[in-house]
């Protein structure tokens, strides 16, 4: 599925817009539907409602044309769909949670609107089924308008294929009422033609749409994570100076504050650079936590308050406590590296994930160990210098 020029396109030229009129917005759901809806029912499932009510349909449907041509039930490959035997091969990156919270909330959304979907006369296991590929259908399709305040299916809008390096996006003219993609190259006839869905990383890509990149600029690694040890003997004022500095975190279900936070890495280009890609909040805590002395956080607070009012997020000035907390932060992530390098190896070798779910977990994998390896790289050369110097 794609979309191709039929003639010459260039650069600045608006390649294709839809009316309004012809969009898909919740407020467009049969009456005899929303009026059995609670308010807990998303946009969303009312926008999987609205397609599972007009594939009942059929030709009759005015969508019908638009419809016929959407994924078909069971060809969609959203992580949502992967059995948990195929899925347990992503444990090791966020999509693997960030997939069962979205079991989640759909499983709560149908629950709420079983009621319709009965009065629709499927049978129960049919909806079921079919009413989760609606919704990831529309999870993958569906554009949030800021402009109309509204989320909307566009068709043909939906057809473009996603190139992480496009920059040509959906745009709503106000005045014409419709939706737009601009051209941000130029295209011979019979290239296909595709826009940007956003800056998103594999995991992303694949729990949305289906789909991940070989090589994807965007990856990152979520859920670094740092925390104060419970036998440190400053753990109580560390804590109290992390909170009065903005640097929150994470506190339990119970209640229970776990003295650590969870960071996110992005690719670093160079190692040679400053380490773009390695959060400064991500050293900063670092810091803090390889802090051996009173005196130490008294300086870090006093340094703060005399600069920009941000905790530690200038390298120490002693090269060997320096040296120290970049070391920490060298060993959390080679051990990532480890735990990835080890899911890498189990999804090459898997006999259970079938293309194209095995190519989708190699480039989810794939992509966060090559952001992983590059930080490891920066801070090791890092580290070095620090040492010679």
């Amino acid at each position: 599925r794609g979309l191709f020029a039929s003639r010459p396109i260039h650069t600045g030229e608006c390649m294709l817009h839809v009316s309004h009129d012809l969009m898909i917005t919740p407020e467009k759901l049969p009456e005899e539907v929303t009026k059995l809806l609670s308010k807990d029912v998303s946009a969303w499932a009312k926008l999987a409602l609205f397609l599972l009510a007009h594939q009942k349909k059929k030709e009759t449907s005015a969508w019908a044309p638009y419809i016929s041509c959407l994924p078909p039930f069971g060809s969609m490959h959203s992580t949502i769909f992967w059995t948990q035997d195929e899925l347990v091969y992503l444990k090791v990156s966020p999509v693997y949670r960030e997939t069962v919270q979205r079991k989640d909330v759909v499983r709560m959304e149908f629950a709420a609107a079983e009621n319709v979907c009965m009065l629709m006369q499927q049978v129960k296991l049919f909806v079921c089924s079919r009413i989760l590929t609606d919704y990831i259908t529309v999870c993958s399709r569906a554009w949030g308008i800021e402009t109309i305040k509204s989320l909307a299916l566009v068709p043909f809008v939906d057809f473009f294929n996603h190139d992480a390096n496009c920059r040509a996006m959906l745009s709503y003219d106000e005045d014409r009422h419709c939706a737009e993609v601009v051209s941000d190259r130029d295209y011979a006839t019979g290239d296909q033609v595709v826009i940007s869905y956003g800056q998103l990383s594999n995991a992303t890509l694949a729990l949305d749409f289906g789909f991940a990149l070989p090589f994807n600029p965007h990856d990152q690694v979520a859920g670094i994570w740092l925390s104060l040890s419970e036998k440190d003997p400053l753990r109580d004022s560390k804590l109290k100076l992390l909170h009065s500095h903005n640097m929150q975190t994470c506190v339990t279900r119970e209640g229970v504050d776990t003295a650590g936070s969870s960071f996110s890495l992005q690719e670093v280009k160079s190692k040679a650079g400053r380490g773009k890609g390695i959060p400064q909040t991500l050293r900063a805590f670092a810091r803090v936590v390889c802090a051996t002395t009173s005196e130490e956080l008294d300086e870090m607070a006093k340094f703060a308050a005399d600069t920009d009012g941000r905790l530690a997020r200038r390298p120490s000035i002693d090269k060997t406590k320096e040296h120290k907390a970049m070391t920490l932060l060298q060993t959390v992530i080679d051990n990532r590296i480890q735990k990835h390098e080890q899911a890498a190896s189990a999804i090459r070798d898997s006999a259970v994930l079938q293309k194209p779910r095995k190519e989708i977990a190699k480039a989810i994998v794939g992509g966060e160990l090559r952001v992983l390896r590059s930080a490891s790289a920066w801070l090791k050369q890092h580290s070095q210098a620090l040492l010679q110097t």
